[in-house]
């Protein structure tokens, strides 16, 4: 069997039918041809286009004419990470800021409606668990800095978790080792069941990877079964929980973050990944590995080994995402050829009502550019749309109290009162709408040192 170059190749279970098909299942990929002298003036003449040199008329630049990124966390030690998908090797973005475990991630395809704002298409998302205070957070996490700012406290603790945004009007899916797929709603935290994963059998699954599938409308998942040997690649149901698996692979490995490349990505030797390969990081041997398939024939073509992510990581990656260098930008017109990657604009709604919403920090005051520093804006309340959790309550409060106070916002201190409530409320006269403490600079307390209802945060 040939070797990948710089990489070694597994093979799934199913044989491929004739040498053609064969090869491509061996990840053995065609040698680039010399270029023609007219294909090399063709070259030359687009390199001086793009420089300026010669004038031509361009539509405008869209997000996947941008270069894409693998990013990853690091469950051990808490550190947001880059991932070379041409030799594995990881390197370190930034700490998260916090005790941070059990990371889903996913980048939001759309526009995301919180509580606190609106985070724009392309931010990084991630289901992170604070151990510090033994609670689950939708979080943003902020490029370059790798920053995690916790928005949204999630009603219930997950032991493992994947997460993956999908559908047409995105929805915000979740697995883990409970064996069911689920749906988080951004704004309240709360988790409504899909159903249990299963096949058609009847065999039970469990996972804590997940990414979308386009082709297939359709969830994808390395799933376990009870021996916790992630080595069934299926697509799920989102709808059902559904199982479909599509092929068993012989080894089997340790897997908690899955990411499909939107587009071409470089790989081992010169060449590419083609669009809607798969990437994960194998808990057991510490690699960087690919798959390369075809969900809609229902074929895996390969099971690439790119290579060991190196001393830069723990080796221990939960969570991982492509995204854009570029921020996500609906155009205007549709194009009249098709692009190598899927592009969905709707907005993401909720599907639960407002009154229990846990919100951990203020929003970003402008679309993110994960390439570009972010400044965090600080918290601006108008009404409920600006409700709000200041971080110096998460840093000091059990979360079983922010969670009360976001579920019966009424009892506490303030709620809604005007900045002066001798006067009419307004743009000047804004109402109390975060939750800080009496006195935020003091160690919380039960009687003397309470969560109230503030404007803005300290």
């Amino acid at each position: 069997m040939s070797r990948h170059p710089s990489g070694r190749h597994r093979r799934a279970e199913a044989v491929a039918p004739d040498p053609i098909a064969r090869a491509s299942r061996q990840g053995r990929l065609a040698p680039l041809a010399p270029l023609a002298p007219l294909a090399l003036l063709t070259w030359l003449a687009l390199a001086l286009a793009m420089s300026g040199a010669i004038a031509t008329t361009r539509a405008p630049l869209r997000a996947q004419a941008q270069p894409w990124v693998l990013m990853g966390h690091d469950n051990l030690r808490s550190e947001i990470l880059r991932l070379d998908t041409r030799t594995g090797a990881a390197s370190v973005v930034g700490a998260t800021g916090w005790s941070s475990r059990g990371s889903g991630m996913d980048m939001a395809p759309a526009r995301l409606e919180t509580v606190t704002g609106r985070l724009e298409a392309g931010a990084l998302m991630g289901l992170i668990f604070d151990t510090a205070i033994s609670a689950d957070y939708l979080s943003r996490v902020d490029l370059p800095s790798g920053m995690a700012e916790k928005r949204t406290l999630v009603q219930g603790v997950l032991p493992q978790r994947g997460l993956a945004f999908g559908g047409a009007e995105p929805k915000l899916y979740v697995v883990d080792h409970d064996r069911t797929l689920r749906v988080l709603d951004p704004l309240s935290g709360r988790l409504a069941l899909v159903g249990p994963l299963r096949d058609d059998a009847g065999r039970a699954y469990l996972g804590d990877n997940l990414t979308w599938e386009p082709r297939a409308d359709r969830l994808i998942s390395l799933l376990a079964d009870d021996r916790f040997a992630y080595e069934t690649l299926a697509l799920i149901d989102p709808a059902s929980a559904r199982v479909q698996p599509l092929t068993t692979f012989v080894d089997r490995f340790s897997v908690c973050s899955l990411a499909r490349n939107p587009v071409a990505v470089p790989g081992p030797g010169g060449r590419d990944f083609a669009a809607g390969s798969l990437f994960f990081v194998d808990g057991r041997s510490a690699h960087l590995m690919a798959i390369e398939l075809d969900p809609v024939a229902g074929r895996v073509d390969g099971l690439v080994d790119i290579g060991p992510v190196g001393p830069e990581s723990s080796g221990s990656v939960c969570g991982s995402a492509f995204v854009s260098l570029a921020p996500l930008v609906p155009t205007p017109t549709p194009e009249p050829t098709a692009t190598a990657t899927e592009t969905r604009t709707a907005t993401l709604t909720a599907t639960a009502t407002r009154a229990a919403t846990p919100i951990p920090s203020p929003p970003s005051a402008t679309p993110n550019d994960p390439m570009t520093p972010t400044a965090t804006a600080s918290a601006t309340p108008d009404g409920e749309t600006g409700r709000c959790v200041c971080p110096r309550v998460l840093a000091r409060v059990p979360a079983a109290v922010i969670h009360d106070a976001m579920a019966n916002p009424a009892s506490y201190k303030g709620w809604r009162v005007p900045l002066n409530p001798s006067l009419p409320p307004g743009p000047a006269n804004p109402l109390r709408a975060c939750l800080s403490m009496a006195h935020p600079n003091l160690d919380y307390h039960p009687l003397w040192n309470k969560p109230e209802w503030h404007v803005g945060c300290p």
